[in-house]
């Protein structure tokens, strides 16, 4: 087969795969190729499609470079076919493991384990996208002791966790199940591995020491510090051969590293006052701060950290001609003075995969300067200048010699006259590279001389900001019940680090930049507790919201509208009496925190600069809470006074809660918290039935204290840079047209004026009414200056999308600007945002544009009334999601959702005495309206879980 893949066509191989010959298809060569490997290697995808169809081909085979047949090449039909193959290969296989643990049927799962490419392709840890159990799980249900060793023999994770948090060892029954696991978590924390090569902590091929990819390896969640403005954020760790990478996501982990450590150079640190923390410190300034959320998992990645490290430190030791690391791999010179130079010999692994891998972490990582005072011992100016007297002197005494040659050994003129001149270019070559590297010194000795100035000048902050919040820890230790937000607006010196580096990459090291360590340990108290907090209020929620409801939201019965109208005319729409089914399995408060949606965009507001694009940013955010009412038609569920609702998203680092204040007027309040901004919000709804249109009309204000990570103000006000800004904005009024024929609409329209209280700037914002000529949805708009300068003008759709341009880079220009009411969202070349024109003006910027979704109900709002098991024990009873008429309406059980309803709304009122129990009545100091300000003893109950108990 080997000789028929390189001269021979397409009819003569398949003849010679026929079963009938009983050919080994995986036989390897004199160079450990297989016949895949040949057609892969010859660009034959034809040949490699015929061979990957063969149930006997095994594509996981390694040459004598360590290379598999996918590595082979760089044609994308052929690595497109192995790669669907394989996908169908494990799914298939999984299929058949799943089947085999629930049938107990060890025979044939053993025997589906001797072929070679199950082995290493099939995961046992993979989860039930149901339940979350893997296949551990189901055996200790089951209760085999003789299939749980043999699983925990062959890689399955002892410490894998399903969709209730529950361990292997937590589902089992049979008393010897339980001894089992639990010797093998002994086992495993003590360092041991269980007998045979797991893919959870050893790759196969366990037989040969030195063969490539011989590393532990393991992949997983853990939580990373970015930077004081963010602090932790959770990331996708691999550990493969000797190599430590990161990924913002596990669906990133093909294309994307963000930052990589090569443990060869690193050491592992623990801290031994939290368990759940360690480092991986590598050279230079490459550090990265991790936590997990249990000790057992710093104890499982701790122990495979310091297994890889060994196993690479027993390479060099005893092979130090072996294959090059992974520091080549990822672009660093080997042959700098901390590493013995390696041969040009292939590297292990995946070649495309780290080649890709490379490329992403040169680019987008810094971690990988081994040139900082730990590496290198950097020569001081009178060695530099003694280095370059030497390399004259050399050059002297050569062109001596051969004066001398030339005396006593005469040769023809031409050769003297040829080597002369070589000798002068070298000489010239030699002054210029003197000369640019005397240049080169002289740039990066003056850049460090205003680094050090900027140092100085952040010093001085960090200082500032030690006293600050010493006395924040000491009034935070007082009044542990207190908002750990409000207690900032009281500090009367406030300051604010400048942010070090991008939100998502890697954070400054401020302990290398000469500050002391109660310096950043105090900055790192401040972000880390609420952290912290909001992490520990997620608790019970999914890693992963749903993306469907149990059924389609709109699949209800139909009722007579006129029933229902001709005796309501200018009623308010709390007092009608609406048919359930012209509800949605939502309630009023759920409606409320859909407002929080889009809350990136106060992200992106805190790391701006200018405070007229901050204003900008949170002028998007007001309007994009408007985005989810298109044809949102139905009423929600009317709240019941003291109900509550909480939202956490950990994904996007905020904590939500609202409470229903008052039933007579209807009002709600709700504050939103995260590292970067603190949002107040109180809803009350009039709203008037007009016969074909009902008129809603939000009053109340929102009051949003914006955290700035630098400081952004230090120009006007040099003395005392601000911490956070405040803004606060209105509501507009919610048209919904057609109820009685013709397609319903819904129509937004009036003014909305968000102000910076801070700084006296303003931006107005007009939703545009319906005209019969006009287009619909439209909003317009500017922001203003303190001294009423309009700095930028936008135009858009509050349901599409919304366009900006700065009016200081359009002015400059004498062409005609055109209009942004004639920019439409196909003249912007990207679907990200934001992005500009680059044909046409590059002064527009498309900010904002909603995110597609299938259905009306976007993933978002089906998140909001989703009720894991995991959550219920950590809800009050007075939640939200808690109520039965929802459930029922949401299930399809209309009946039942009426009458449970009706049980609801007959209930008493309570008495004159009831006070919300998680907001208090206050006045805010900016606008002097009333507001309903939160008390924060929501989450300190729960996080201590005394919530669900006082209820």
């Amino acid at each position: 087969i080997h000789v028929a893949i390189g001269s021979s066509g397409y009819s003569m191989i398949e003849y010679l795969l026929n079963p009938e010959f009983r050919l080994d298809i995986n036989q390897p060569d004199q160079h450990g190729n297989t016949p895949l490997h040949l057609a892969a290697k010859s660009c034959r995808p034809d040949i490699v499609r015929l061979l990957m169809n063969c149930s006997r081909v095994d594509d996981t085979c390694l040459n004598n470079d360590g290379y598999q047949a996918i590595d082979m090449t760089n044609c994308s039909e052929i690595i497109q076919c192995i790669e669907e193959n394989r996908q169908e290969f494990v799914r298939y296989t999984n299929q058949r493991v799943a089947e085999f643990v629930r049938k107990l049927d060890f025979a044939s799962l053993a025997k589906l384990y001797e072929n070679n490419r199950t082995r290493n392709l099939v995961d046992l840890n993979l989860q039930d996208p149901r339940t979350g159990s893997t296949a551990l799980h189901e055996a200790a249900r089951l209760g085999n002791a003789d299939l749980v060793v043999w699983l925990m023999q062959r890689g399955a994770n002892v410490f894998a966790r399903d969709r209730m948090g529950k361990l292997p060892i937590d589902v089992a029954r049979s008393d010897r199940v339980k001894g089992v696991l639990k010797e093998g978590m002994r086992l495993l924390n003590a360092g041991q591995f269980l007998g045979l090569t797991t893919s959870l902590y050893l790759v196969p091929n366990d037989s040969n020491p030195h063969a490539p990819g011989h590393h532990p390896r393991l992949s997983g969640t853990l939580m990373k510090w970015m930077n004081f403005t963010t602090g932790y954020k959770r990331r996708w760790f691999i550990l493969e051969n000797g190599v430590l990478s990161y990924y913002k996501s596990r669906h990133e982990a093909e294309n994307s590293c963000r930052g990589a450590i090569n443990l060869r150079f690193a050491r592992i640190w623990i801290d031994p006052n939290d368990l759940t923390r360690f480092d991986v410190i590598g050279p230079g300034t490459a550090k990265y701060r991790l936590r997990a959320d249990h000790a057992m998992e710093v104890k499982r990645w701790v122990l495979a950290l310091t297994k890889s490290k060994q196993r690479l430190d027993e390479g060099n030791l005893k092979d130090p001609d072996a294959a090059p690391s992974n520091r080549r791999e990822l672009g660093v010179d080997s042959n700098s003075p901390s590493t013995p130079e390696t041969s040009e010999s292939s590297s292990t692994g995946s070649v495309r995969e780290q080649s890709k891998r490379a490329s992403s972490v040169s680019t987008q990582d810094s971690t990988y300067s081994y040139s900082s005072d730990e590496e290198l011992d950097l020569p001081t100016t009178e060695e530099y200048h003694c280095s370059v007297s030497s390399v004259f002197n050399e050059w002297e005494r050569y062109r001596d010699r051969m004066d001398l040659v030339y005396k006593n050994c005469p040769v023809d003129k031409e050769t003297e006259v040829w080597l002369r001149n070589s000798f002068k270019k070298i000489r010239k070559h030699i002054s210029e590279v003197i000369r640019m590297a005397s240049e080169r010194e002289m740039y990066w000795s003056k850049k460090y001389r205003r680094e050090v100035r900027q140092l100085d000048i952040w010093t001085e902050s960090f200082r500032a900001l030690v006293a600050d919040n010493h006395q924040l820890q000491s009034v935070f230790r007082s009044t542990e019940n207190t908002d750990l937000t409000g207690v900032l607006g009281n500090v009367e010196h406030q300051s604010s680090p400048e942010a070090s580096g991008e939100v998502e990459e890697e954070f400054y090291d401020a302990t290398d930049s000469g500050l002391t360590t109660e310096m950043i340990r105090s900055l790192q108290d401040f972000n880390q507790n609420l952290s912290r907090s909001i992490l520990r209020s997620s608790s019970g929620y999914p890693t992963q919201f749903r993306q469907l409801l149990s059924i389609p939201l709109y699949h209800i019965q139909d009722v007579s509208l006129w029933t229902v109208m001709k005796g309501s005319m200018v009623k308010d729409l709390h007092r009608m009496n609406f048919p359930i089914q012209l509800h949605e399995p939502l309630s009023m408060l759920q409606r409320f925190a859909e407002q929080m949606e889009y809350s990136e965009l106060l992200d992106t507001a805190a790391a701006q600069e200018d405070s007229t694009e901050r204003l900008l940013w949170v002028t998007i955010f007001a309007m994009s809470s408007y985005a989810s009412t298109q044809k949102r038609f139905r009423k929600p569920f009317n709240p019941l006074l003291g109900e509550t609702y909480e939202y956490v998203n950990r994904d996007k680092g905020y904590r939500y809660m609202s409470e229903q204040v008052c039933t007579n007027p209807p009002i709600s309040a709700s504050h939103c918290e995260s590292v970067n901004y603190k949002l107040h919000s109180e809803l009350e709804l009039k709203s008037k039935f007009r016969g074909k249109s009902v008129d809603v009309s939000a009053e109340g204000t929102n009051h949003l204290y914006l955290r700035l990570p630098t400081a952004a103000d230090e120009a006007s006000h040099p003395t005392r840079p601000r911490r956070e800004e405040r803004y606060s904005w209105n509501r507009v009024t919610t048209k919904i047209h057609n109820l009685i024929m013709g397609a319903v609409e819904v129509e937004n329209y009036g003014e909305m004026i968000i102000r910076n209280h801070t700084t006296n700037e303003m931006c107005l914002l007009r939703f545009k009414p319906h005209t019969l000529q006009g287009e619909m949805n439209v909003v317009e708009g500017y922001v203003a200056s303190a001294d009423s300068k309009i700095t930028w003008e936008m135009y858009g759709k509050w349901n599409e999308y919304l366009v900006a341009r700065e009016m200081v880079s359009s002015l400059d220009t004498e062409e005609e600007v055109k209009p942004l009411s004639q920019y439409r969202l196909s003249d912007f070349p990207s679907d990200t945002c934001p992005c500009t024109l680059s044909s046409a003006d590059p002064s527009v910027r498309l900010l904002w544009r909603v995110e597609s979704q299938q259905s009306i109900i976007s993933p978002f709002m089906m998140s909001l009334n989703e009720l894991p098991i995991g959550l219920i024990p950590y809800l009050p009873d007075t939640d939200s999601r808690l109520r039965h008429d929802i459930r029922y309406f949401e299930n399809g059980q209309i009946e039942k959702s009426r009458l449970e309803n009706q049980k609801l709304e007959k209930r008493p009122a309570p008495s004159a005495q009831w006070h919300p129990r998680w907001f208090i009545e206050d006045r805010d100091r900016d606008t002097r309206s009333r507001i309903w300000r939160f008390t924060n003893d929501y989450w300190f109950e729960r996080n201590n879980g005394h919530l669900a108990s006082k209820e």
